[in-house]
């Protein structure tokens, strides 16, 4: 169970799988938000374009590829470092010692 959404392995019909426009549509939202968004808030905002299965498992994909990780206030923060709010996140961060 991540954060509300039930993410079932190999449950997933194959009219479900997402496509790369789902994960491009996605990785967009996440991205160009001004703040980090809830994985709710990232639902309601391609919740029109994107099958339910199709977002969990684009979701669950994320997460275990390390692509995104899941803050203990439940945001998702993008990890790739050409994006400019990680950049700052490393900058702020303290340094390993």
């Amino acid at each position: 169970m991540i954060a509300g959404y039930r993410i079932v392995k190999n449950n997933i019909s194959v009219s479900d799988y997402p496509n790369y426009n789902s994960f491009g549509l996605i990785r967009d939202k996440i991205v160009s938000a001004r703040n980090y968004l809830s994985i709710q808030q990232l639902h309601k905002l391609v919740c029109n374009k994107i099958a339910d299965n199709s977002f969990e498992a684009i979701i669950d994909y994320l997460i275990n590829t390390k692509k995104v990780f899941i803050s203990k206030d439940n945001k998702v923060i993008w990890t790739d470092q050409s994006n400019n709010k990680t950049k700052k996140l490393i900058k702020e961060s303290v340094p390993y010692v």
